[in-house]
């Protein structure tokens, strides 16, 4: 009997879980991205398959790494950063005494080195993966 009620129970959340997904839409949504991945299966064939998979695989180490603080606070900076420069807008044209001008600014030094910090470090991973990358 005890059974039967544990049974009874878990019908009535998972019926409960149902009608929230389908009362906020979430249902519909994961309708949609089933049909959009089974159309997509039927679409590709096997070494697309293992192509993407490769890559969804390259993808999760990128991502794994990413995953340490430091660099997500740099990313995070960075696109701050983009957005407060507001890159698609007319950005003011410099030339070599502009630059040398704007070298003066505490915020410009910074940024520049930052970027040879960055410049360094991504010279010494091409080292380091450069024989990884040919056998490759």
């Amino acid at each position: 009997m005890d059974e039967l009620e544990a049974e009874s129970e878990a019908i009535q959340e998972a019926a409960d879980a149902m009608v929230e997904l389908q009362q906020d839409g979430t249902l519909d949504d994961l309708t949609e991205a089933a049909t959009a991945i089974s159309l997509l299966a039927d679409a590709l064939d096997d070494e697309m398959v293992v192509e993407v998979a490769g890559l969804a695989n390259d993808l999760g180490l990128v991502a794994g790494s990413a995953s340490q603080t430091n660099t997500i606070r740099t990313l995070q900076a960075m696109m701050d950063a983009m957005d407060e420069a507001d890159t698609f807008e007319d950005p003011e044209k410099v030339g070599m005494m502009g630059a040398m001008r704007k070298m003066r600014d505490e915020d410009v030094q910074r940024g520049l080195g930052f970027l040879m910090a960055f410049l360094g470090a991504l010279g010494r991973q091409i080292d380091r993966r450069a024989d990884a990358y040919e056998q490759s």
